[in-house]
């Protein structure tokens, strides 16, 4: 912790170390739960704070239930002499937290001052087409510290403007784009475009067969570096604004994952590996000498380091650290080296890292529990929150020196279900729209796919006759509700649910003659990835307990859940009869199998990428595995194998299956395989502008 131990508000000081309340009714020692939901308040500034952050304040990684936040809330309302049924101090917010209603006094607090109190600006934006996103735009702790206005596209070419990155004097955006037409083909190649803020049409800078990634200017403005991928592999460019190229370094492995220019100008940070597969790490180049060097080295990380950001200072830089392809935290270190920090712990999808323009806080957007969003987080540490409020993750995030100004990447994806025959021969769309069409589960007499699609708008659970017709929504939670499963009766489906005002994200069983849900799992634990027992009389599912997600699994006349691994576990499916358990876990590749009479676990599958638990399905006699395994360059095979050994044979090849979300299921004779396929990407850039003075 940083600074004074004791936090004020009101007539109240608060001791952290002590756990000590003083105020007018006296002096009270608090638990440490109770102590650490007060904490938890007092630095939000009166702001309304979820159950879900009060929880993970309080209780972090421990499988909680719902009445201890209550419990807390009582016991604080008794400390502060609050009254207990019409609360004045600690007041609840129905459905969606508790907010302190005392103000702070003057004094010295536990986390750094911030510039002005948060005011959230609701506004609607057009991106895409016809759809509608959300963005919560909050004041910011910047230098300028006004209110921004509402976002407006900046771009909208044919395909995908990724990698955005601000000029230093704010008035203009270099990016990446791949047009529409060479997305998928043999060489999808991305040209450096540079675009006024003021409306004018792009500039095309590259115009050769190269790829090109996460342009970033030199503090002067006069020159770009990127990467650059060509028939030798990866380097890192300068590139000039009439099209000159300069190679600075090259690269060893097949893939980079950003690229940033220090404030000072002497150094270039860019996420890349030693070798194909290897993790990514942070290494420096120094732009006069050309020499590399590490700056970090993954941390045991599966896929490592990526996007980093400089600190406005140039001290140091923020970035996020991949467990798997698709779980990852916020980390900052030093630019001299050193250990690096972690700032955040809840290992979900990060897709974009910024500092903020104070240098106090990192900007970051990711798919939190309690949904998508721009989150802020304090270099020093602490409580999360929110900045921006959206309907998908953003995919890219640049901030302007002054803090005037947000660029951000949004981007739509078009996932349909194919189908091809499980001995091998050609894919076929089966299911098919303009939006996401995933994780597919057929039904036990294989006439119907339950899938997750938000072509309503919000992630909903659908079903569909098997040639794709006769789409019907059968769920309307309007919030988010994912992963179906048929259950072995054919009367039940279980998936993942969020309905508005809940806290975690849950496992929820739906009775499909009468179309009501139940939740089976607590209100206080995040629980995911949901799938049944042979016999249908439990449903396996993923928590967070201990630290770390395990596989858990619940009886429908059960009252509590009960932990079936302890070294971590999701996506358990039975197999050879209910004897064994297959499953994965997060950050480590490979499929492991538990025997359940015995608790032993062994590892049967080695090349099924961590990000891909979703990806498999054994075959309803429990003695086939169909998977989805990836190759160094990216390539993507639909392949089977006996789950005992043996040869590994192509069913599909190339397909695309996105990780963590495309799905492969098999029909209940064993003849036909689902799975979710990448049919499309559209990506343009919106910005978000401070308001003027005179606007406000």
């Amino acid at each position: 912790m940083v600074g004074s131990s004791l936090l004020h508000f009101g007539p109240w000081t608060l001791d952290l170390e002590q756990r000590r309340l003083k105020g007018p009714g006296g002096e009270h020692r608090l638990e440490p739960k109770v102590a650490a939901v007060l904490r938890a308040l007092i630095e939000r500034e009166g702001a309304v704070v979820s159950r879900d952050d009060l929880l993970r304040a309080a209780w972090g990684p421990e499988l909680a239930t719902a009445d201890v936040l209550s419990r807390a809330i009582s016991d604080l309302r008794r400390v502060l002499g609050d009254d207990t049924k019409e609360p004045s101090i600690v007041r609840t917010v129905r459905g969606q937290g508790y907010t302190l209603a005392v103000p702070q006094t003057a004094g010295p607090v536990a986390q750094p001052a911030h510039r002005g109190r948060r005011r959230g600006v609701a506004f609607a934006i057009v991106v895409g087409a016809g759809a509608i996103a959300t963005i919560w735009v909050t004041r910011w702790s910047g230098p300028a510290g006004a209110p921004f206005g509402a976002p407006v596209p900046l771009t909208s070419l044919p395909g995908e403007e990724r990698d955005p990155a601000i000029s230093p004097d704010e008035r203009r955006v270099a990016y990446a784009w791949t047009p529409r037409d060479g997305a998928w083909g043999g060489a999808a190649m991305s040209r450096l475009m540079v675009q006024d803020l003021d409306g004018n049409a792009p500039v095309q800078l590259t115009r050769d067969s190269a790829e090109y990634r996460y342009p970033a200017w030199s503090p002067d403005g006069r020159v770009l570096a990127a990467a650059r991928r060509d028939s030798a592999g990866w380097g890192v460019y300068q590139v000039g604004f009439h099209g000159q190229k300069r190679l600075l370094v090259r690269l060893g492995g097949t893939y980079v994952l950003g690229l940033t220019w220090s404030p000072r100008g002497d150094v270039l940070a860019v996420s890349t590996q030693d070798a194909p597969l290897a993790p990514f790490s942070i290494r420096l180049v120094d732009v006069t000498t050309l020499g590399v060097s590490p700056l970090t080295d993954a941390g045991g990380a599966v896929v490592g380091d990526a996007f980093p950001t400089f600190s406005p200072d140039g001290t140091s830089l923020a970035f996020a650290r991949f467990g798997s392809e698709t779980d990852a935290d916020i980390w900052v270190v030093a630019r001299g080296g050193g250990p690096a920090r972690r700032l955040t712990t809840e290992e979900r999808p990060v897709t974009a890292v910024a500092f903020s323009p104070d240098g106090h806080s990192i900007l970051y957007s990711a798919d939190r529990w309690s949904g998508p969003g721009l989150w802020k987080v304090a270099v020093d540490g602490g409580a999360i929150t929110r900045v921006g409020e959206v309907d998908r993750p953003l995919h890219g995030l640049a901030a302007g020196p002054s803090g005037a100004l947000l660029v951000a990447e949004d981007a739509q994806s078009d996932i349909d279900v194919w189908a091809v025959d499980a001995s091998g021969g050609k894919a076929s769309a089966a299911i098919v729209s303009t939006r996401v069409d995933a994780l597919p589960s057929v039904s036990p007499d294989g006439s119907r796919i339950a899938f997750q699609s938000d072509r309503s708008g919000t992630m909903e659970v659908w079903a569909a006759d098997r040639d794709g017709t006769n789409s019907v929504r059968l769920t309307n939670l309007k919030a988010n509700a994912a992963g179906p499963q048929w259950s072995p009766d054919g009367g039940r489906i279980a998936f993942i649910g969020r309905p508005g005002g809940a806290s975690h994200t849950g496992i929820y069983v739906l009775d499909v003659a009468t179309g009501r849900a139940e939740r089976w799992t607590p209100d206080s634990v995040d629980a995911f990835a949901a799938h049944w027992s042979l016999d249908g009389h439990r449903v396996y599912f993923a928590a967070w307990s201990g630290g770390r997600w395990n596989v858990w699994r619940k009886g429908s006349g059960e009252r509590a859940p009960q932990q079936v691994t302890t070294e971590g576990g999701v996506s358990a499916q039975e197999a050879e009869g209910g004897r064994t358990l297959l499953y994965t876990k997060p950050g480590t590749n490979g499929l492991w199998k538990r025997d359940l009479a015995t608790g032993v676990d062994v590892r049967v599958v080695t090349d099924v990428p961590a990000a891909d638990w979703t990806n498999w399905v054994v075959s309803g006699s429990g003695d086939a595995l169909y998977y989805v395994r990836r190759g160094p360059q990216g390539e993507q095979q639909l392949v089977s194998r006996k789950l005992e050994g043996g040869e590994v044979r192509v069913i599909a090849s190339p397909v695309r299956v996105p990780a963590g979300l495309g799905g492969v299921a098999i029909a209940p004779d064993g003849k036909r395989l689902y799975f979710g396929a990448l049919e499309r990407r559209e990506a343009d850039l919106i910005q978000i502008v401070r308001r003027s003075p005179r606007a406000r």
